[in-house]
Parts: C-alpha cells; structure tokens; sequence
C-alpha cells in the first residue's frame, strides 16, 4: 500500500464520517478542529495496512479505521483537560478546552465517541466481524479510561509496574485494536488473531516508551507543546533514565520487528505495509538527544 494514499483515504473518510453527523454547531466546529489537520494517523494506518498485508478488503475496513482515529481523537481531548494533564498544547496548537472552553472539549471528546460507533456500525462489513469489531474497540476505550484513571496516580509514583500496567492500558490496547481490526478485516483465523493482537500491543509499548523520550527530552516542536507534561505533572514515565531507555528501545525493536516477521513466516505474507509502519514509529525515537542524531 502506497502511504500518502492510504493517509488521504482515512482524510477523506473521516471527513465523510464527520459531515454526516454535523450539525453547524459549535461542537462540530471544535470537532473539526480536533480531526484536522491531523497527526500521523498511525493507528488506522495500522489497520488498513495489516488488512492489505493479509489480503482483506481495505475499502470495507476504512469506515472502521476512521472509527479508531475518531476514537483516538477523543481520549487525546479528554487528556488533554484541567483535570486530568492540563495541557493547554497538542500537536503544536491550542488544546480543545483551550481554545473552545472545557464543556465544549468534553462534549466534543463524547460526541466523537458516538461517531466512532456509528461509523463502525453503518460500514459494510460482514455483521458478525462488524459486531466483534464494535466489541474490540468498546473493550480498548474502557481500557484507555482505566489506563487514563491509573495515570492520575502516577504523580511522584516509583513503582514501574504500575507504570507499565498504565501505558498498557492508555496507549497499547489501541494499538492492539487497530491490528485487530485489521486482521479481522481479513478474515483471519482466532488463534492467529491473538498473535496479531499481542504484536499490536508490543508496538504500542514501543510507542509509548518513544514518545516517553520525546516528552521528556525532546524539543518543544517535537512535543508539539512547550514543556514536558509529564515533568510539569511530577509523573513518572519510562524515560527518566535516558540511557536505560535507549537500551530498552533498542531491544524492543529488535523484539517487534522479530514478531512481525514470525507472524509473515506463519501465514507465507510479506507486512510490507505493516513494517513501513514500524520503521515509522521507530524514526521518531529522539536519539538527537544523546548526540545519535535521527
């Protein structure tokens, strides 16, 4: 799959999505607002890229990849609130609750919720895969709420495992979703399903201990706000000693990509799409810090 063509797929869907449920309010404008100019968009990336490696249909599936942005979308609003991280930035410019007042950011975050499922929902898909979709993205929202829950415990915490446990649950259960979804789009069988899913979940482990880095030593640019969150939060992440975790990087890609070329071997495919996709997340490791460069 050619990357700048599925990125305008999931633009263009998602701006159908979004059109269709808007009603020229304020809300739909904070929505907007939110949705685009987007990020990396990495997550239904993920999806439609594992459904392509895999031989699925990837127009069916699109409705339920701008599902996973829309949803991604909303915890990064909600996160973002007074109450929570009190970040007045995201990805360079104000915050929802910064630029259109928290009751707004809150409705917005819930209102993109519902549109997740209702895209979901109308898409073509086969019911029954249609249903365990709606099921795999429930389960990774309420894990996200859990992750974020645990997150607000973590001022002044040192214990790692509770450390671990939050980044699973915030950032990896999505991650683990969207190749889910991907999978399933294919058709793939269940014990094969759980391999995918567990590798999905790996690379957003990955993820989370690379944007640790960039959060805690990275520019404001590459933050895409000012100052570190985590550091103004007095939290704890999986970067306070850096060249623990450069190791630990390291040995994490080498353990992903090791996974993903398994599951290829297993199933006789090549994850062209899907390991482009890997290479990405892994060229915003912040190795500039230390002097590596990138």
């Amino acid at each position: 799959m050619n990357a700048s063509g599925v990125y305008e797929q999931i633009e263009l869907e998602l701006e159908r999505q979004l059109s269709s449920s808007s009603r020229g309010l304020e809300l739909d404008v904070a929505a907007r607002y939110m949705l685009f100019p987007g990020g990396k968009r990495l997550r239904p990336a993920l999806a439609l890229s594992v459904c392509a490696d895999l031989g699925g249909d990837v127009q069916l599936v699109l409705p339920a990849a701008a599902a996973i942005e829309m949803l991604h979308v909303s915890t990064l609003i909600h996160d973002d609130l007074p109450d929570l991280d009190n970040d007045d930035f995201r990805r360079g410019r104000e915050s929802c609750h910064k630029r259109f007042g928290s009751a707004t950011a809150i409705l917005t975050g819930d209102f993109l919720v519902g549109t997740c499922f209702r895209a979901l929902v109308g898409s073509g898909i086969e019911p029954r895969v249609r249903v365990k979709m709606g099921e795999i993205l429930a389960q990774a929202y309420c894990d996200i709420c859990h992750g974020q829950f645990l997150d607000i415990g973590l001022c002044n915490q040192t214990n790692s495992g509770k450390v671990e446990e939050c980044h699973s649950l915030k950032t990896a259960a999505l991650f683990a979703a969207s190749v889910a979804i991907g999978g399933l789009g294919a058709n793939v069988e269940d014990d094969y399903l759980e391999k995918l899913t567990n590798w999905g979940r790996a690379l957003g482990m990955a993820f989370q201990l690379i944007d640790d880095c960039i959060d805690r030593y990275g520019s404001p640019e590459s933050r895409g706000r000012p100052s570190s969150s985590d550091a103004r939060n007095s939290k704890i992440n999986g970067a306070n000693d850096i060249q623990a975790a450069e190791s630990k990087l390291e040995q994490v890609g080498q353990s992903v990509r090791a996974a993903l070329n398994e599951l290829a071997r297993s199933r006789d495919v090549g994850f062209t799409s899907s390991a482009a996709l890997v290479e990405q997340v892994f060229l915003r490791t912040p190795f500039s810090i230390s002097g590596k460069g990138n």
